[in-house]
């Protein structure tokens, strides 16, 4: 493995000497009579590890059946854990604290959630009771506020609580949850239609819609990937549909979006670190490291001695390909091709409605291939949302804009069709979804919806 600012790390910390205290054993991070317990190690004997890079570190934790682990990689190697006299269910990480939700082994049977401050290596428990019908597998903490998922009769919602045990709020929601996910401090529910809330404090605000069935992951302060390719800005909402983008592969930073890409980790379009397969990328400030399945990683500066300065775009907008000729075509290659449209996750994206098909190839250089939904070539007609076309040896699939129903126009049912969809009732995807975002700003909202209406009364 080679990189002018990478370097092999050799992780070797001291453990904590095990020392009793009611039904936890506090870990002693620097003992010199402790045995040793390196992070690779530690992590190793995890049934799960995440990922998680922002301002304030590049993390993996994780955790065995009743020990948390925090192992700080970025900027400087740190290994903090706690072990529980119980069966751990879930963990999340949010600022200096990592957290577990677990089952006591005292004689109440209470569910438990451990406070561990990475810094100090200091920890606290609180009972809050008995969870009966949660959803033990999705759990996140803001501030001093917990979240489970429980079950009514009629949809399952989101119960906080205190930590010190008293219930705090209920957040219910139109339709039944799929998962909680925490970003930094801030904790989400994502909705089975693929509608994303910030909960907390009682109160709960619409950030973004995903594509359905879509599972999240921490890319960086402020953003997340889903496993459909799509890079969410948890600010605004924005969503960018990415093939390069990829569930613990991805990170924002200040210098840009950070991608494994074949052979390589891409700051941008800049390789920064040369490597293959590795399990995470996780970045902080100006570094950057590729871990290994093995936890062993590699490190290097984000910024060179001849490339300083920040850039002043957006991790998303630092890897668009809107509307110019570069456009990512596999995971190893950036094969230059003159497309006169959009392009996200390998779909065209503007095409107007009502457009007809000799239209079409006359826009480009050299005549496409193009196909319908069942595979077959097409020669006329209209161009719809759905079809195919084969350029440059590489398939594209086409969205017309407002098309969303498949019949190339624009029409009252496509309008109808994305009232349903804003609502929740019948979630668009694909390309019908990519065709609902009429105004191009990489999200789908009521904007669009005023826009199509108009175009389809003319």
């Amino acid at each position: 493995m080679t990189s002018n600012h990478s370097h092999r790390f050799t992780i070797a910390l001291l453990s904590a000497a095990v020392i009793a205290a009611a039904f936890l054993v506090k870990p002693c991070l620097f003992a010199a009579d402790s045995a040793e317990k390196d992070i690779s190690e530690a992590l190793a004997e995890c049934h799960r590890v995440y990922p998680l890079s922002g301002s304030r570190g590049g993390f993996l934790y994780g955790y065995t059946a009743n020990t948390l682990y925090s192992a700080q990689l970025l900027p400087d190697e740190a290994l903090t854990y706690v072990t529980v006299s119980g069966i751990i269910r879930a963990v999340s990480h949010s600022g200096d604290c990592a957290y577990a939700l677990y089952d006591s082994s005292s004689s109440q049977r209470d569910s438990c959630v451990l406070k561990l401050n990475i810094e100090s290596g200091e920890y606290e428990s609180f009972s809050v009771g008995k969870l009966g019908s949660a959803d033990k597998t999705s759990f996140a903490v803001s501030d001093d506020e917990a979240f489970v998922i429980k079950t009514d009769d009629i949809y399952a919602y989101v119960q906080s609580f205190r930590l010190g045990g008293n219930e705090l709020h209920k957040y219910k929601f139109n339709s039944n949850l799929s998962r909680l996910f925490q970003d930094g401090s801030n904790v989400f529910a994502l909705l089975y239609t693929g509608e994303l809330y910030q909960i907390g404090n009682g109160s709960s605000q619409y950030v973004a819609r995903l594509e359905t069935d879509s599972t999240p992951f921490n890319a960086g302060d402020g953003y997340i990937v889903t496993d459909k390719h799509e890079l969410v800005s948890l600010y605004d909402g924005s969503t960018e549909y990415m093939m390069s983008a990829k569930p613990k592969l991805t990170t924002a930073s200040e210098y840009g979006l950070i991608t494994h890409s074949g052979s390589s980790v891409k700051c941008g379009s800049r390789e920064v670190l040369r490597c293959s397969s590795p399990a995470y990328v996780l970045s902080c400030k100006n570094l950057c490291a590729a871990v290994y399945s093995d936890f062993s990683y590699d490190i290097t500066k984000l910024n060179t001695e001849n490339d300083n300065a920040k850039p002043d775009k957006s991790p998303a907008e630092s890897n668009r390909s809107l509307r110019n000729n570069s456009v990512g075509q596999s995971d190893d290659d950036e094969i230059s091709l003159t497309i006169p449209y959009t392009i996200r996750n390998r779909t065209i994206c503007d095409v107007e409605s009502s457009l007809s098909v000799s239209e079409f190839f006359s826009r480009f250089d050299k005549k496409p291939e193009l196909y319908n939904a069942d595979g077959a070539r097409i020669y006329n007609g209209n161009i719809k949302t759905g079809y195919t076309i084969r350029y440059n040896d590489a398939l594209y699939e086409i969205a017309v804009k407002g098309d969303l129903n498949c019949d190339g126009k624009l029409k009252d049912n496509d309008v109808s069709a994305l009232m349903l969809h804003l609502a929740g009732k019948k979630p668009l995807t694909g390309a019908s979804l990519i065709a609902a975002d009429y105004n191009l700003d990489s999200r789908v909202s009521n904007a669009d919806l005023v826009l199509m209406a108009k175009a389809a009364e003319k």
